[in-house]
């Protein structure tokens, strides 16, 4: 019998008074506020615990060499490739200190070229961390600070310039042995972690619009290489993790061709209350986004939310909202927090700190706790 099962018997009348009227609410849609008055007294008996808090992840990029495949002509939004890592120890270590002195249990480390692998040094940026030193940053941050490191690699056609020439190989033989082959190495360098993001966002013509080369998969060959990625993960006996863009521009397929064990990290940046003066987009696509959430969950499979602070300041606190609001919690398994895409550095360091007090005042406003 599951904790929520042992209150409900425990605690039956107040349990059932506090659900019905949660209920009402919900459906009546009416009354935020009251709705969140109910959930405030649900928690005081349950612990203040929600599935939503269940994993506190903080997403911190490595090396910043996702976004664009010219090291001198910037993208829409001024990003270059860097062939140096600019993340500097000093500031990766604060970020850290913070993460874990305001409730986040976790980081997803966005990798990319970022390591030295041993299987493929070539892909390297000057100055990539050893994996070595990955690994003792595994064991230091799960033993000093509680913090779990979880790897993230993006291969998505649209952000893998870091994967150098085998950028240009995408589906191809030998694009599936590096695959492979990375993949593998990064589970064993982070001591097989409790799952492994592939991201696969934004594989379109829109976001390669200023690159060198652009590439994106269609139809089946889609859901071929995401199966084919998600196996490398499962061979190390890891979890494989996504982002939710398929869903968005293929539900259907998504539900019918991705397997239930893969987590779903779901992102919206904006907000999902519309006003008369910002009203929410009306697109088939954007719609589909907004729906992806109930879509996914409805259909078996775990998500973590994801939301930024650096376009929308209240985006955490909307984000809960709605989950507490819409989704079965069941089949939350936490937040990711993103700050900033830049490496951590003097200046970037602020805007991770920043996403994770922003994180931390929503949780503690809508969930209670710490």
């Amino acid at each position: 019998m599951d904790e929520a099962a042992r209150f409900f018997f425990r605690n039956g009348i107040q349990w059932t008074f506090c659900n019905v009227l949660f209920l009402f609410l919900q459906f009546t849609r009416k009354n935020y506020r009251g709705k969140m008055i109910v959930r405030e007294i649900f928690q005081s008996y349950y612990g203040g615990k929600a599935m939503i808090a269940e994993k506190w992840c903080l997403l911190v990029c490595l090396a910043d060499n996702c976004w664009n495949d010219s090291p001198t002509r910037p993208d829409c939004q001024g990003e270059i490739y860097y062939k140096k890592l600019r993340a500097d120890v000093k500031a990766w270590n604060e970020i850290v200190d913070c993460a874990a002195e305001n409730g986040c249990d976790s980081i997803l480390l966005d990798i990319a070229n970022g390591i030295r692998f041993d299987s493929h040094p070539e892909i390297a940026v000057e100055g990539a961390w050893t994996p070595e030193f990955m690994r003792s940053e595994v064991k230091r941050l799960r033993d000093e600070k509680g913090i779990k490191l979880y790897p993230r690699l993006n291969f998505s056609a649209g952000h893998d310039a870091w994967l150098e020439e085998y950028s240009r190989m995408v589906s191809t033989q030998r694009y599936y042995e590096v695959a492979r082959e990375l993949i593998h190495e990064v589970c064993d360098i982070f001591d097989t972690p409790e799952f492994f993001s592939l991201v696969l966002d934004e594989e379109n013509w829109t976001n390669q619009q200023r690159y060198d080369f652009a590439c994106y998969r269609q139809f089946d060959l889609v859901w071929h290489d995401v199966e084919y990625l998600c196996n490398c993960i499962r061979e190390k006996g890891v979890r494989p993790a996504i982002g939710g863009d398929y869903c968005w521009s293929y539900p259907k397929e998504f539900i019918k061709n991705v397997k239930k064990d893969v987590l779903v990290c779901n992102w919206l940046y904006g907000s999902f209350y519309g006003d008369v003066q910002n009203p929410l987009p009306t697109d088939e696509w954007s719609t589909n986004r907004y729906k992806s959430f109930k879509l996914l969950t409805e259909n078996g499979f775990d998500i973590m939310l994801q939301g930024g602070a650096n376009v929308n300041t209240h985006n955490f606190e909307h984000t809960i909202r709605y989950a507490l609001e819409n989704l079965n919690q069941d089949k939350i398994r936490g937040m990711i927090i993103c700050g900033s895409w830049a490496a951590p550095m003097d200046d970037s360091k602020y805007w991770y700190m920043d996403a994770i007090y922003q994180a931390k005042y929503a949780r503690e406003k809508l969930l209670g706790g710490k």
